[in-house]
């Protein structure tokens, strides 16, 4: 029995990679196709004056093929990437923050609660760090108008000022009628992650009047409601942050790349809500590809 489950497992793993790698080269040929035949909008958005080059064969071919790519926020990545932190907006992106945390997880022991802190450290200390560089940066030096947050009484973060300036965010200012297509565009989502966490926290509230609030009991058992808890904690997290503090077109890129629970409760919902999903994440992608690719606004 366990060698039969091990066996469908691998089937499982295989299955998926090769859905993931034939999803991302249909991404790579869609956009290919995209920014060739379709007209680029002229969106109001960070842009860079392209330097007169002599490309090479290679290198003209490398960009027709990424060029799709290089849209929206991957603009200012590689902007830093050249130039660094030339304009206050750009410190919304930040700097070598996987790198970091890899190289740190190197050192991290085995602990569960040793664990626990440094994976703190590692997520806080990148943060602070470049704050204090940006404070150097924008602060120090002979401005003639520095950026109001400088002059914040107590230590000011620049990326939430930078954030509130430049992308007016901040609580409830996406709420404009001119946003109404954006709330249309994170609809689906918004109700699959509202209507995920309802059925899961019904079983789990079950589950707990069962054993009259005995959690390390519950714990114990075998129950995957119990085990999703934290990926629905999570989702519903983001989803009601996503609602209240941000551009709400943002949720659907947010919670499809952060929490599985979409996924797995679509997989397990009734065959009308599997089928209506299903057409949903199809003509998400490929209409989500075609417009990132040609500088739409998407997501």
């Amino acid at each position: 029995m366990d060698k039969n489950r091990e066996i469908q497992l691998k089937n499982d793993l295989s299955a998926v990679c090769l859905l993931c790698v034939k999803s991302r080269l249909f991404v790579f040929v869609l956009q290919v196709v995209a920014n060739t035949l379709v007209p680029d909008h002229k969106a109001d958005a960070f842009t860079v004056n392209a330097k007169s080059k002599n490309y090479s064969v290679i290198d003209s071919i490398v960009k027709s093929l990424f060029e799709g790519f290089y849209r929206w926020d991957s603009i200012y990545f590689l902007y830093i990437a050249e130039n660094g932190y030339t304009f206050e907006q750009l410190l919304a992106f930040f700097p070598l923050y996987p790198i970091l945390v890899r190289i740190a997880s190197y050192f991290i022991p085995s602990s569960y609660t040793s664990l626990r802190s440094r994976l703190l450290v590692c997520a806080v200390t990148p943060f602070i760090g470049f704050q204090l560089y940006a404070f150097s940066l924008f602060c120090t030096t002979n401005q003639k108008e520095p950026p109001s947050w400088c002059h914040s009484p107590l230590f000011s973060f620049s990326y939430s000022s930078v954030q509130q300036k430049y992308w007016n965010v901040g609580f409830l200012r996406y709420y404009q009628f001119k946003q109404i297509p954006n709330f249309l565009l994170s609809l689906p989502l918004v109700l699959i992650v509202f209507s995920a966490a309802t059925y899961y926290l019904r079983k789990v509230w079950r589950k707990l009047n069962m054993h009259s609030l005995n959690l390390k009991k519950l714990t114990k058992r075998s129950d995957n409601n119990i085990r999703v808890l934290p990926y629905v904690i999570h989702a519903l997290f983001l989803t009601l942050f996503g609602l209240l503090f941000i551009h709400v077109q943002v949720i659907t890129r947010l919670i499809c790349s952060a929490s599985p629970i979409v996924y797995w409760y679509v997989a397990s919902a009734s065959k009308r809500l599997r089928r209506c999903s299903k057409y949903y994440f199809l003509t998400y992608l490929v209409l989500g590809t075609v417009l990132h690719s040609n500088f739409y606004p998407w997501t």
